[in-house]
C-alpha cells in the first residue's frame, strides 16, 4: 500500500517539469524577437499567399530574379498556406502564435510518449541499483 502512495506522489511531482517543457519553453521560444530573422519565413508566407491568390501550386519560381521562370516544386505548400493564412489574420503575431502552438503540440506528443520510449527500458537498471533486482550489487 505504501508503494502505491509513493508512486502516486512521484507521478504528481513529475507534472511540473512536464508543464514547463510542454508549455513554457515553446512559449518563450515563440515570443522571441529573433524568430523572424530567417529569410525563409517571408518566403513561405509569400509562397502561401501566391497559392491562395492563384488557387494553384506554382510550377515556376515567381519570386527570385536569378531563377525567375525556372521550374520549381513547392514541397512545403501546405505549411505555406497555413502560414499565409495566419499572417493574413494577425500578421507576424499570428505566425508566431501558430509556431508556438505547433511546438507545444509536438512537445505534448513527445513527452506523453516519453514513458513508452525512454523510461521502461531503464526500469530494470533502476531496480537493480535500488536493490530490487539480483544480489550482485552490494
Amino acid at each position: 500500500m505504501a508503494s502505491v502512495a509513493a508512486a502516486a506522489d512521484e507521478k504528481r511531482s513529475s507534472i511540473l517539469p512536464l508543464f514547463i517543457a510542454v508549455l513554457l519553453i515553446p512559449a518563450v521560444l515563440g515570443s522571441s524577437l529573433t524568430i523572424f530573422n530567417d529569410g525563409d519565413v517571408s518566403w513561405h508566407i509569400a509562397s502561401g499567399r501566391w497559392i491562395l491568390l492563384h488557387r494553384m501550386l506554382p510550377t515556376t519560381d515567381p519570386f527570385s530574379f536569378t531563377w525567375a521562370g525556372k521550374p520549381w516544386v513547392p514541397m512545403e505548400w501546405l505549411a505555406d498556406v497555413i502560414y499565409a493564412t495566419a499572417y493574413n489574420l494577425r500578421g507576424y503575431s499570428g505566425v508566431a502564435a501558430l509556431v508556438t502552438a505547433a511546438m507545444m503540440a509536438l512537445n505534448a506528443v513527445v513527452f506523453s510518449n516519453a514513458n513508452r520510449w525512454g523510461r521502461y527500458p531503464l526500469l530494470p537498471l533502476v531496480a537493480d541499483r535500488r536493490g530490487g533486482g539480483d544480489d550482485r550489487h552490494p
